[in-house]
């Protein structure tokens, strides 16, 4: 029923989008920079700059692609970049620490996994199969905090039980597996899928060991000091290609969009976000522009209790999910006649 409601609510914002479009036009465009992954989780913003739909919002968008969430967002502290679209985990960090960023809307919901090669996949029947054995991570990344998070409650120590081998990129981590290097590797989409058309096998779903937020979109504090209406019109075009997204009749549109941008075959842009996964009973990749405070800030109290954070920075982090712009977002583009109508569609209850 959810997903019928959510359905219903994309095709009504589709018809208000194509009768209430170019709101941006006739403004000097607002420049802003944006750094994101070659993933998936990035989809949204693909399609809002392959659309014009930040243009039509007023914005002169410049995309720079990065290999992890912690090259985006030490970007953003070195002032070249006004945004980016980090996994949650490496944004939490940063904020703990003093970066002046705010989490100010979504991009993609669980989509990590756990690859091994095919023969030792019933190695990992449950995470207290993980002691003993070592395993491949990109720090910081949503995916790698769930898991260690995971392992702590599964009664596993993470300096004693597992030897974790940090990487720069998925690529690199998945290839220590290939090698066998590592005895398996924590990934994110499409890597999960790369992997297992090259032969390995997913084990298992980070989902399934805690349904987490992934990718936020995260804004510079003195962009927001400068631009606000920038960040507003910047997440109208998230929601924009959201609506985009989920309309059946843009499928064939929205895979050519993920082969331009990320470069991969048919095949792996198909499985990684448009087929049902028959395991997950959805697409391997979850898009959704909300922000999700009371879910992110779980994610905040997951990262203090694996040591990745202290109380102070929780404190930090939390006060930065900020759904402010995200709200004013849904009510200029008519989606919402109420506050409260708009927080729903935020997710800031």
């Amino acid at each position: 029923m959810r997903k019928l409601c959510l359905n219903f609510f994309f095709i009504l914002l589709s018809l208000a989008i194509t009768i209430t479009p170019g709101l941006g036009y006739g403004k000097e465009p607002v420049k802003i920079r944006v750094g994101y992954l070659p993933a998936t989780h990035d989809i949204l913003f693909f399609i809002a700059q392959d659309k014009g739909y930040f243009k039509e919002e007023g914005l002169d968008v410049e995309a720079y692609a990065f290999r992890n969430s912690g090259e985006v967002l030490e970007a953003m502290k070195a002032g070249k970049l006004d945004m980016g679209i980090p996994g949650i985990a490496a944004p939490i960090a940063f904020i703990a620490k003093g970066a002046p960023f705010k989490m100010v809307g979504g991009a993609a919901w669980f989509s990590a996994g756990i690859v091994a090669k095919p023969e030792r996949a019933h190695e990992f029947k449950s995470l207290k199969d993980f002691k003993g054995k070592t395993i491949a991570t990109t720090r910081l990344a949503t995916g790698d905090a769930t898991w260690r998070w995971g392992l702590v409650q599964a009664g596993l120590d993470l300096k004693k039980d597992v030897v974790i081998k940090e990487f720069a990129s998925p690529g690199d981590a998945s290839a220590a597996v290939q090698a066998g290097h590592v005895d398996a590797a924590v990934l994110w989409q499409p890597h999960e899928t790369i992997a297992e058309q090259r032969g390995l096998k997913i084990v298992k779903w980070v989902k399934e060991i805690y349904p987490h937020p992934c990718c936020r979109q995260v804004a510079h504090e003195d962009y927001i000091a400068r631009h606000p209406e920038g960040v507003v019109a910047y997440l109208k075009g998230i929601i924009r290609a959201e609506a985009f997204f989920r309309d059946p009749k843009n499928k064939e549109e929205v895979v050519k969009i993920g082969q331009k941008w990320l470069r991969l075959d048919e095949s792996v842009i198909r499985k990684a976000f448009v087929e049902i996964d028959p395991l997950l009973g959805e697409p391997r990749t979850s898009v959704g522009a909300r922000l999700g405070v009371v879910e992110a800030s779980k994610y905040v109290d997951m990262m203090l209790e694996i040591g990745y954070i202290d109380k102070e920075g929780a404190v930090r982090a939390k006060a930065a999910l900020v759904p402010d712009y995200l709200i004013k977002a849904y009510k200029e583009l008519g989606l919402a006649k109420t506050d409260a109508e708009a927080k729903r569609l935020a997710g800031a209850l």
